[in-house]
């Protein structure tokens, strides 16, 4: 640690003239300085460190589980919805969205979250976003023949405003459900920095 004494001291916002009984100020991280007194000491001219969380390829495995496992939950519970209660088609119905799911997972939102674990954006919020922006973006592209860039049937031009709305409508709902997984697969994979 290089002391300095106060005296010789300026630092942007931290006026040495204005603390009277600094003997010394030690030069700490990120360009901060922590004053020495009597008997205590005080951290100032710097912002608290960020938070930063760290994940493991383990947890990461555990959270692709989880998040496929979810994914199954909700077609089975669509499946549910539509009618069926025979056993073996539910579990059917469960294992096929839980594969589909960590497909999709894998294929569309794990290199968008690796863009972003690479930015430093790792909060979970950021993960709720990921995930609802990917779901958005597949579930309103699979409803509007890609947006528009594939053929459609001609009698869909007649109602071409109705299958957008219902597109976005619908795909917003599937969001929301994706944004809360995101946040389940983000509390399992990461953990705060010490």
């Amino acid at each position: 640690m290089l002391r300095t004494p106060a005296a010789n001291m300026v630092k942007k916002s931290c006026r040495i003239d204005a603390m009277p009984g600094v003997q010394w100020l030690e030069a700490g991280r990120c360009g901060g300085y922590t004053m020495r007194r009597e008997e205590f000491s005080v951290v100032s001219n710097q912002a608290p460190m960020p938070r930063r969380y760290e994940a493991t390829i383990e947890r990461a495995g555990w959270s692709l589980a989880a998040g496929s496992a979810l994914g199954g939950l909700i077609v089975l519970g669509l499946v549910l919805r539509g009618g069926q209660y025979d056993p073996l088609a539910l579990a059917a119905a469960w294992a096929l969205g839980s594969v589909l799911m960590g497909l999709g997972i894998t294929a569309v939102a794990g290199p968008l979250w690796l863009v972003m674990h690479v930015a430093g954006w790792r909060r979970p919020r950021h993960a709720a976003i990921v995930g609802a922006i990917a779901s958005l973006a597949i579930f309103v592209g699979a409803q509007t023949y890609g947006f528009g860039l594939l053929d459609m049937p001609p009698t869909d031009n007649r109602a071409l405003l109705y299958r957008w709305l219902s597109a976005t409508a619908t795909s917003g709902v599937i969001a929301v459900a994706a944004a809360l997984i995101g946040l389940v697969m983000w509390r399992i994979a990461y953990r705060r920095q010490q």
